[in-house]
């Protein structure tokens, strides 16, 4: 009978654990699409630069696709900070507390990016050099 209930128990770890990884694969493939959303702002933005006359996007419609790239980044950080946390909570050492740091950084790093995008006029370019 025990070992029965060992097996379902390494059933049920096996599962949660297929789910995060199919999870982790969700956001990674986030990020992938956030950073083709970014190369095609900054191909936009040459576009415009070579013609401003007759590019495909205007200015304005380049800041909200870069905002809505920044918002998929920044979502895809917060979840890889969460596993940094869960990493850290399950197994206290140092290798676990620097990868959280860094991640706490990132997260921060992130977040004030797609604050200066979201309140930042669109006329002023050098706060939006980097999309």
């Amino acid at each position: 009978m025990e070992q029965f209930y060992n097996q379902q128990n390494s059933y049920m770890n096996s599962n949660k654990n297929l789910n995060q990884f199919n999870t982790q694969i969700f956001f990674l493939i986030l990020a992938i699409i956030s950073l083709c959303i970014s190369i095609y702002v900054i191909e936009g933005f040459k576009d415009l630069a070579r013609n401003p006359y007759q590019a495909k996007h205007s200015q304005d419609e380049l800041h909200d696709y870069a905002v809505f790239a920044s918002t998929l980044t920044t979502l895809v950080v917060f979840y890889f900070l969460y596993l940094a946390y869960q990493n850290y909570k399950n197994n206290n050492n140092n290798s676990n507390s620097i990868y959280l740091f860094v991640a706490i950084v990132i997260a921060i790093a992130t977040l004030i990016r797609l604050i200066n995008l979201i309140h930042t006029p669109f006329g002023d370019e050098t706060a939006n050099e980097i999309v």
